[in-house]
């Protein structure tokens, strides 16, 4: 049926200065026939009145063009990533880097070259668990910090998406030492040239923030989601293995991660209800809803696992999602970054 009456148009008030609204471009669908759709349309909209129809038709209109839109920017961002996934050779190389650094720990701490029975008798003592910890924790942020930059390069270009997240990229550069790059990107036959850590690619970034060429930061953000996928495995077999050995890890603060980073809209910590690792203290939601007068980042430890969440939260925005999906659980939080 027309959309506009068969006879006079009724008169109707306009404003004084009317601005005429932008109609957003929604593009055609090829497998749609016309006289389906007009039928569909038929008997959606006919019986309702002529003006009805315009309004609801050109709502529809606006909500076709706005999922276009966001599909488009979900193909933009998975564009950032390699074509193939190398997240298993990553897990490998991750590993193997993480037990070179084991091996090292206990030639220190025995003062020499241990033998077979020596590195099977050592026992990890609770501050060797704190310096792994915090190496996952780092790694995690450098990973974060990796998507976010991603995530701004696609909406906002390469020099533009750089200076976004400059602060973060130079605060979790600064959480690897330039020997620790140095043995991170150090090439092991057999394994992935790929850096072991993704500090390493922070790093580079940091480095480079007014003179990084295109290709040189694509490069450096397209294994983004294969080291996020690495560190949350790490991080989360890392706690389930010593979770009981963490509780002078778990009450460390957080305050100059979040005086930069801050928090995101989409991950509030009064929100945030995950039991701290390590320690039997509320969750982070019931310690803010108990001092409502205290800055979050004056409470929450690095226990509390919000870091966590907000990686996970990162790599489900790169796949197109406004956050990932949470469940929250006695060790740790349950996350998918792929949610329905």
């Amino acid at each position: 049926p027309p959309l506009q009456p068969a006879g006079p148009t009724p008169h109707r008030p306009q404003p004084a200065d009317p601005t005429p609204q932008p109609v957003p471009v929604v593009d055609p669908e090829p497998q749609a026939m016309p006289s389906v759709m007009a039928d569909h349309l038929r008997q959606v909209l006919g019986p309702l009145s002529p003006r009805r129809r315009l309004d609801l038709l050109l709502d529809l209109w606006h909500q076709v063009a706005a999922h276009q839109e966001a599909a488009r920017r979900t193909q933009r961002l998975r564009a950032t990533q390699g074509k193939q996934s190398k997240l298993k050779e990553l897990t490998l190389r991750y590993a193997a880097h993480n037990d070179e650094f084991i091996v090292g720990l206990v030639r220190r701490d025995l003062g020499h070259e241990p033998s077979l029975a020596e590195a099977a008798r050592w026992l990890p003592r609770p501050w060797h668990w704190t310096l792994l910890m915090n190496r996952a924790m780092d790694d995690a942020l450098a990973a974060t910090v990796l998507l976010r930059t991603a995530i701004a390069v696609t909406d906002h270009g390469v020099g533009d998406g750089l200076a976004r997240c400059a602060d973060q990229l130079r605060l979790a550069a600064a959480l690897m030492a330039p020997h620790e790059a140095g043995q991170a990107a150090r090439r092991i036959p057999g394994l992935t040239g790929l850096p072991a850590r993704p500090g390493c690619y922070v790093r580079d970034l940091a480095a480079k923030l007014d003179s990084a060429s295109e290709p040189y930061v694509r490069q450096r953000l397209a294994r983004a989601s294969d080291y996020a996928g690495v560190v949350m495995e790490a991080v989360t077999d890392l706690i389930l293995e010593v979770h009981d050995q963490l509780r002078g890890w778990s009450s460390a603060g957080v305050r100059q991660w979040r005086a930069t980073a801050g928090y995101t809209a989409q991950r509030t910590p009064a929100t945030w209800a995950q039991p701290p690792v390590g320690e039997e203290r509320p969750p982070l939601a019931d310690r803010l809803a108990e001092h409502p007068d205290v800055a979050p980042e004056e409470i929450e430890t690095v226990g509390d696992l919000l870091w966590y969440g907000e990686l996970a939260d990162a790599l489900a925005q790169l796949n197109g999602h406004e956050r990932a999906s949470v469940d929250f659980q006695i060790l740790y939080p349950l996350v998918d970054f792929s949610p329905d």
